[in-house]
C-alpha cells in the first residue's frame, strides 16, 4: 500500500534535515575559515523566521561544543555565536511586536526582567564594573527569550522531526569514535563523541534519552527507530561516564510517574515499577553487576572502590566548589559576587575577541549554591520566582513527556550548574526547558470561548446562506 502524501512529506523533511546537518558539520573539518562563514550564514538564517532562529541556535551551539580533534575553529568564530543569538532574539521580538495576532506578555516576564535588571545594575555599579557579568546578563536574557518562546510558531510534529534529525546525526556519527582515541581526548576515559568534553556529551545524550524513553514509556505509539535511538544514546551516555546525567534520568522517571499518574495508564506504571524492581534484584543477587555499577558511579577508579562509598564519591567531587561558593555567599549575602564571576578570581579564563565581545568559562557544580553566590538572596528569590512562573505550566498540564524532559533538565544542574549561562551547555538545557513548556502548553484544551462556536464532533459547519430568496411566479 503506498504511503500517504503526508507521510512521504514527513520522511522527506526528516532526511533533508539529516543531510543538511551532516553537510554543515562535515564542512567544518575543511578549513578554519569555514566556521566563520557558517556563523555568518546562521546569523542570516536566524533572521528568516522564529523557527529558523531556533534551528540556527541549535546548529551554532553544536559547532561551538564540537570535538577540537575533528573540527577546526578560531576565537573569532566562537565570538560570532553571539551574533546568531542576538539575531534570533531580534527576529522573535520583531515577530511578536509587528504581527497582527495578539500576544499576551508571559507571566514570567516581570520576574525575568527584574532579575536581569538587578544583576546588570550590580555589575555596572561595581568598582571596577563587571564587564563579564553585563555580557552574561544580556546573553542570558536573549537565550531564555528564544528558548521559552521560540517553539510556538510551529506544530509539535515539526519540532519532533527537527530534533530527531539532530539526535540521529549526533548519535550516528559519534558511535564510530567509541573505538578511536579521538573520542576520548579530554581524559582518555570518558567518551565525548562529536563534542568537546564528556560532560557536554553526557548532558546532550541525557536530553535525547529523556525524550525517547518517555515517548516509549508514556507515548501512545512506539516505533522501532525510537527504540534504536534510545538504546544507542543509552550506551553512549554510559560510555561518557556522566554520572550526573544518569542520576538525573533515574530521578526524572519516578518523578514523572508520581506527578502525571492520572495521565499514565496503570499498566505502563506497573511496567516501570517492575523494571525498577528487576534491576534492584539483579544488583542484589549478582555482585559482579553491583560492583560494575558502583565502579561507574566512582568513575572506574579501582583504587577508590574499596575505600569510599558511592554517596561520598558523589559529594566529594563537588564538595570543594560548594564550600567555596557558600563562603563567597556569606561575604556578599544580599547581591552576591556577580553573575559569571568565578569563586576564585585566578580561575577565570577570559577571552576577548571580535568587537570586544568577552567570554569567560566558569564551572560550578551545584546550581543552588552557584545562584546564591553570584546573585545573592535578592537575585535568588527573583530567579526562583521566574523559574516557578515559567515552568509551573509543565507540572500543571501533567504531560508525561514534558515533565520527564523538564525534570531531567533541571536535575542536570545538581552536578553541572549551567542554567545561569547560555554560552555553552546551558543553551541546550534552556532549549529543553522551553520545549517541555511548549509541549505542556500545546496539550492544554482550547478555551471555552474558542469551542462554543465550533460544530459538534462529526458535523460539518453550516454555511451562511443569503437572506435573499428567489420567488416562484
Amino acid at each position: 500500500m503506498p504511503l500517504s502524501p503526508d507521510v512521504n512529506s514527513v520522511r522527506r523533511s526528516f532526511w533533508t534535515y539529516v543531510a543538511v546537518l551532516t553537510t554543515v558539520l562535515a564542512a567544518q573539518m575543511l578549513h578554519p575559515m569555514i566556521p566563520i562563514l557558517t556563523y555568518v550564514i546562521l546569523t542570516l538564517w536566524a533572521l528568516r523566521s522564529v523557527s529558523h532562529a531556533v534551528q540556527a541556535i541549535v546548529v551554532a551551539w553544536i559547532i561551538l561544543l564540537s570535538n577540537p580533534a575533528l573540527f577546526q575553529t578560531t576565537s573569532t568564530a566562537l565570538a560570532l555565536r553571539w551574533f546568531v543569538l542576538f539575531a534570533a532574539t531580534s527576529r522573535l521580538l520583531a515577530t511578536r511586536l509587528f504581527s497582527f495576532r495578539h500576544h499576551a506578555i508571559p507571566a514570567y516576564a516581570p520576574w525575568l526582567l527584574a532579575f536581569i535588571a538587578l544583576i546588570t545594575a550590580h555589575a555596572l555599579l561595581n568598582q571596577p564594573p563587571l564587564v563579564v557579568s553585563t555580557l552574561k546578563a544580556a546573553t542570558l536574557l536573549a537565550g531564555i527569550i528564544v528558548a521559552l518562546e521560540g517553539f510556538a510558531e510551529r506544530p509539535a510534529a515539526y519540532w519532533l522531526r527537527w530534533f530527531s534529525a539532530v539526535a540521529l546525526v549526533l548519535v550516528l556519527f559519534s558511535a564510530p569514535l567509541l573505538v578511536s582515541d579521538t573520542g576520548y581526548i579530554v581524559n582518555g576515559r570518558g567518551f565525548q563523541g562529536l563534542l568537546n568534553q564528556p560532560q557536554a556529551f553526557g548532558l546532550v545524550m541525557a536530553l535525547i534519552l529523556s525524550v525517547s524513553v518517555s515517548s516509549i514509556v508514556f507515548g501512545k505509539t512506539t516505533s522501532l527507530s525510537t527504540l534504536l535511538l534510545a538504546g544507542a544514546s543509552g550506551v553512549l551516555l554510559v560510555a561518557s561516564e556522566a554520572r550526573t546525567a544518569v542520576l538525573a534520568l533515574l530521578f526524572a522517571l519516578p518523578t514523572t510517574l508520581l506527578l502525571a499518574a492520572r495521565h499514565i495508564p496503570s499498566w505502563r506504571t506497573t511496567m516501570v515499577v517492575t523494571a525498577f524492581m528487576t534491576i534492584g534484584l539483579l544488583l542484589l543477587f549478582y555482585p559482579a553487576l553491583a560492583d560494575a555499577t558502583r565502579s561507574f558511579l566512582l568513575k572506574w577508579h579501582s583504587a577508590d572502590v574499596a575505600q569510599i562509598s558511592v554517596a561520598e564519591a558523589l559529594v566529594s567531587s563537588r564538595a570543594d566548589k560548594i564550600a567555596l561558593s557558600w563562603e563567597n555567599f556569606l561575604r556578599s549575602p544580599l547581591l552576591g559576587i556577580g553573575l559569571g564571576v568565578p569563586s576564585q578570581p585566578s580561575a577565570q579564563g577570559t577571552q576577548t575577541s571580535l568587537l570586544g565581545l568577552t567570554s569567560a568559562a566558569v564551572e560550578k557544580g551545584f546550581l543552588p549554591t552557584a545562584v546564591l553566590e553570584e546573585t545573592g538572596l535578592l537575585g535568588t528569590v527573583l530567579f526562583l520566582c521566574f523559574l516557578a512562573t515559567a515552568l509551573s505550566c509543565v507540572f500543571k498540564a501533567r504531560h508525561p513527556i514534558a515533565i520527564f524532559l523538564c525534570t531531567t533538565a533541571l536535575a542536570l544542574n545538581c552536578g553541572e550548574a549551567v542554567l545561569l549561562s547560555v554560552g555553552g551547555m546551558g543553551m541546550f538545557v534552556w532549549l529543553a526547558l522551553g520545549y517541555s513548556r511548549y509541549l505542556a502548553l500545546a496539550s492544554r484544551p482550547a478555551p471555552v470561548s474558542a469551542r462554543k462556536h465550533s460544530p459538534p464532533k462529526g458535523q460539518q459547519p453550516v454555511k451562511r446562506q443569503s437572506a435573499v430568496k428567489s420567488r416562484a411566479d
